[in-house]
């Protein structure tokens, strides 16, 4: 879904996910949005699934990739989807609207509470675990559901195990139940922390945040800043992380490495493993050898247009977590789901990646992983309605083109949304832009008042954005301000640009001694620029 520069290291996806080389070398990598990464709500069952929306997903675990390629996932809300590769979502399990447990009756009936956790049984049907229930329920081959172990503690990530068994995570634990309903503990004490590496698993203390099968039948826990494995013998190691939060250690051993978080693990049938990292924006990859390496870095989470808020001033857990496909790796991250392919791809992908804006028109950047038809809407966000101005069907081939839109007056807010359809297979992205050659000052303001109300009411208490400048059609300069007694002070003031892009980006520089809001040609800035969130201006318009 998001496109940057990423390493492509020990990772080579044709059937499954292997070793491809020793050395690291650098490529670009796409990402494509798989589910929930287009803010329209009320999409109909059968639909995209990236129109589809679930509740909180930054709390649920990775997708569970069925042999064809389909992916399941839990949604908070009550239910579980399936993903397919043609892009369209349907419910598998769960009716938000149930008013019994449902047990014995078909899936789509029952009531489920809270579901996060989703594995493939060998089989078939599916384990889903219920984190306010605290219990795991099993749906099988005939859609048919029932419950298989109940009085855990906030069950979270599964396993489903060869012998019909399962492993499930808690908090500080994680539990084996077996195909008869037997419960036992294979590692944790139940108080989280770091302890007994090299002694058995249940008297040390752990995070399990994710878990894995690796290849070789060890359970891989990941949580904290370690990833530990439990041997056949139930002796707990440590295989990747030395407790360090700042990351380091590329192209050494994983042991020695400085790991920010480990959020999600999952297993690499070459025996090494894959880790989310949600502290440091990456997805790093382990050989089978023990050398440490990342696989998609930061830059990969840095949408152009800010979609994804990897903003980690108020969150920390993106990516969350993170599983195998046979042409890729999906990744959970705050909002959505996303899939970077790794070899030949299999399902539909389109990607909003820019726009090249003029007065009276602009040119659409798209990235298409297969050529399709494509359908571009534009949306003009005015004061108290939101107004179509245009839409356009064209056929495309795949990689990076552009798309002509025209009559685009200048300086408007637009809502940009792309579909791609490729034969079965549908996909989309949207992404709020100013198209056209002027940054119009009331944006600006209108952003920040938005800003001010909606994150920054408590932290920032008694400031309020103050007088704006324009020093040319594509930079205004607008000073927040706060109350000192009976006069104001301006604390900062923050100068946004509007790129070719059409993405706003801004920068806060000091103010001036004296304290007075007065503005400056040639600031000196503080920080990176950041992306400027101009859809929080329709909110500020609607108040």
């Amino acid at each position: 879904m998001l496109r940057g520069r990423a390493h492509l290291v020990a990772i080579a996806v044709v059937a499954a996910v292997s070793a491809a080389a020793s050395s690291t070398a650098r490529a670009e990598i796409t990402l494509y949005g798989i589910a929930g990464t287009d803010p329209a709500s009320g999409a109909r069952e059968g639909g995209a699934a990236t129109r589809w929306r679930s509740s909180e997903v930054s709390v649920l675990e990775a997708p569970a990739v069925l042999p064809d390629g389909a992916a399941m996932l839990a949604d908070g809300f009550g239910s579980v989807v399936r993903v397919g590769t043609h892009g369209r979502w349907s419910r598998v399990a769960g009716d938000a609207d149930a008013e019994t447990l449902g047990d014995g009756g078909p899936a789509l009936r029952a009531r489920l509470d809270w579901p996060v956790g989703v594995a493939l049984l060998p089989g078939g049907g599916f384990l889903v675990s219920e984190s306010e229930a605290d219990r795991v329920r099993r749906v099988g081959p005939d859609g048919q559901i029932s419950t298989v172990a109940t009085g855990l503690s906030g069950p979270t990530g599964l396993a489903a195990l060869p012998d019909g068994g399962f492993l499930v995570a808690e908090y500080a634990r994680v539990l084996r139940i077996s195909s008869d309903g037997t419960l036992s503990v294979v590692a944790g004490t139940g108080r989280r922390g770091f302890s007994g590496d090299g002694g058995p698993a249940t008297a040390a203390r752990i995070a399990s945040d994710s878990i894995a099968v690796a290849t070789d039948g060890s359970v891989l826990i990941g949580g904290g800043r370690r990833v530990r494995r439990v041997g056949a013998d139930g002796t707990i190691v440590t295989v990747a992380g030395s407790g360090r939060r700042r990351t380091s250690g590329d192209g050494g051993p994983a042991v020695q490495a400085g790991i920010a978080s480990v959020n999600g693990v999952a297993s690499l049938p070459d025996g090494g493993f894959l880790i989310a990292d949600g502290r440091d924006d990456r997805v790093r990859t382990v050989s089978s050898a023990g050398v440490i390496e990342t696989f998609l870095g930061p830059k990969a989470f840095s949408d152009f247009a800010g979609r994804e808020q990897y903003d980690m001033r108020e969150f920390a857990d993106a990516p969350n977590r993170i599983s195998v496909a046979s042409d890729g790796v999906f990744i959970t991250t705050l909002d959505s789901v996303l899939f970077a392919p790794t070899a030949t791809l299999i399902r539909a992908g389109v990607r909003i990646t820019g726009a090249r804006s003029s007065r009276a028109r602009a040119a659409l950047v798209v990235h298409a992983a297969q050529p399709g038809t494509l359908t571009v809407q534009a949306r003009a966000l005015g004061r108290r309605t939101v107004r179509r101005i245009v839409r356009r069907t064209v056929s495309i081939h795949a990689g990076r083109q552009a798309v002509r839109v025209s009559r685009i007056p200048a300086g408007g807010v637009y809502r940009t949304r792309v579909t791609l359809r490729a034969g079965t297979s549908v996909a989309t992205d949207a992404v709020t832009m100013l198209l056209g050659g002027q940054l119009p000052r009331r944006v600006v303001a209108g952003t920040l008042d938005a800003w001010l109300i909606d994150y920054a009411g408590r932290e920032f208490d008694g400031f309020r954005s103050g007088s704006c400048r324009r020093f040319s059609r594509r930079r205004v300069d607008c000073a927040f301000v706060a109350f000192s007694g009976d006069r104001t002070v301006c604390r900062t003031v923050v100068a946004a640009r509007l790129a070719s892009d059409g993405v706003v980006r801004a920068r806060n520089y000091r103010c001036p001694r004296g304290g007075q809001p007065t503005h400056r040609r040639q600031p000196r800035y503080r920080g990176r620029p950041h992306v400027l969130d101009i859809s929080r201006y329709e909110v500020a318009n609607q108040r």
